[in-house]
């Protein structure tokens, strides 16, 4: 059974074996052919006029802005994406569509018109929320999505025994291109300081900089300080910024959703987004506590609740909720006395949820909880989640557990006592 994940920030079709296609939600008809997904991405800035990448969030069938021969409204756009994305799949044994938390009513039925020109065989249409948060093995939980142009926040309880959708809020112009264009403004006034030198008075210096974003972001967060450099017309530029800079620029972003929280959160509700999301700049300082759903969650979910989630004769209507005795899973409980602090020289420290830093970094601002340790150059980081607490990462240190050495992806348990050079740490609950 597949899987099409509707998230406009990167379309997904997998299966339990692993992805199948990806593409972003990105359509340019500057070419002869119109282009989609990444290819169209890597040429948003080159031709900005002919780019379209609203139509997943803003699927309807009413006019496009701009007039084109080939596509009339948005649904036109997302039809002929799907098609591309799937067409080289062997997708007879049916997929089931994951269609965001935010949709309404009237979008859900343009969806459905969509799916049924498909190619593919749709089995059932799922509230992609519902998946994430039956994956936390949580009763009351915010499903946090970054989408391309807003965030969503997406309350899941479980009301008399059945998970279902609380309530959801929309927060426009705090998505990851709100992001995207934070952070490159820090390149930018990094190269006008530095190298008085402005990219964005060239489409393809802006271009580059649009697809070098990421690698940047994840280098910056494991350097001191990051040297960028850009080939302009034969003469290069370069300049140097540190990840506390990207940090600094997007709060104003995540500020804005964390406003919004209130509506959403009660005093027991859990937050969660994206595992990949958890290493953006800031946002697990910005949400402390915030776990991470793993990509894989939702086909999981699937696959083991496709009874109630699939039913014969295909798409009837779509599923918003799950009984309480099927979303259950065994992998994702927690614990009855799950690991609450760390004890480290006679002293208990709290471990809240998100990315927890023990040692030292160049830059300890993007973690939820950081840990000085005497006389250790290196660091460990931990992940932890609902699920538990895993290793992230290891630099310059030596990690043993129990007294045997372990590396990053150890799910620790309670009681593990940890060793980090030569200092001893032990993982405990504290009533």
């Amino acid at each position: 059974m597949n899987l099409l994940e509707l998230q406009d920030h990167t379309l997904t079709l997998r299966n339990a074996q692993g992805v199948l296609a990806s593409a972003p939600g990105f359509a340019n008809l500057a070419l002869k052919e119109p282009v989609f997904g990444a290819a169209a991405q890597q040429i948003a800035r080159l031709h900005p006029r002919q780019l379209f990448n609203q139509y997943w969030q803003q699927l309807s069938v009413d006019p496009l802005p701009v007039k084109t021969k080939l596509f009339r409204h948005h649904a036109d756009l997302a039809y002929a994406q799907l098609q591309q994305l799937c067409q080289s799949q062997n997708l007879s044994d049916g997929v089931v569509i994951a269609a965001p938390a935010s949709y309404t009513r009237s979008q859900l039925s343009v969806l459905l018109g969509i799916l049924k020109q498909c190619s593919f065989p749709s089995l059932a249409l799922v509230d992609h929320g519902l998946l994430q948060a039956a994956s936390t093995g949580a009763n009351d939980c915010i499903v946090l999505d970054l989408q391309l142009h807003q965030a969503v926040l997406a309350n899941f309880r479980v009301i008399e025994g059945v998970l279902q959708k609380a309530n959801v809020v929309q927060i426009p112009s705090a998505g990851l291109l709100a992001l995207h264009d934070a952070w490159t403004s820090v390149i930018v006034d990094a190269f006008l300081q530095q190298s008085r030198f402005d990219p964005t008075h060239g489409a393809e210096t802006e271009q580059y900089i649009a697809n070098e974003l990421p690698t940047w972001l994840r280098a910056s967060s494991g350097q001191s300080e990051l040297l960028l450099e850009l080939n302009h017309r034969g003469t290069i530029y370069q300049a140097r910024l540190q990840h506390s800079q990207f940090i600094e620029r997007s709060k104003s972003i995540y500020a804005r959703i964390a406003r919004e929280l209130p509506q959403v959160q009660g005093a027991n509700t859990s937050v969660h987004c994206l595992r990949s999301h958890l290493t953006l700049p800031g946002l697990t300082t910005a949400f402390s506590g915030i776990a991470g759903i793993a990509d894989e969650a939702s086909v999981a979910m699937l696959l083991q609740h496709s009874e109630a989630l699939v039913k014969p004769g295909g798409i009837s209507n779509v599923v918003t909720k799950l009984p309480l005795s099927t979303t259950a899973v065994t992998a994702n409980k927690v614990s009855s006395r799950p690991v609450t602090h760390l004890l480290y020289r006679h002293e208990a420290r709290a471990l809240p949820q998100g990315r927890l830093l023990l040692g030292q970094a160049a830059d300890s601002t993007d973690y939820a909880r950081v840990l000085p340790l005497a006389d250790s150059n290196g660091a460990v980081v931990l992940l932890r989640t609902l699920r538990g607490i895993t290793v992230e990462n290891v630099t310059g240190s030596t990690l043993l557990c129990n007294g045997q050495a372990i590396a990053a992806g150890y799910e620790l348990q309670l009681g593990d006592v940890l060793h980090i050079n030569d200092q001893e740490l032990q993982l405990i609950a504290v009533e």
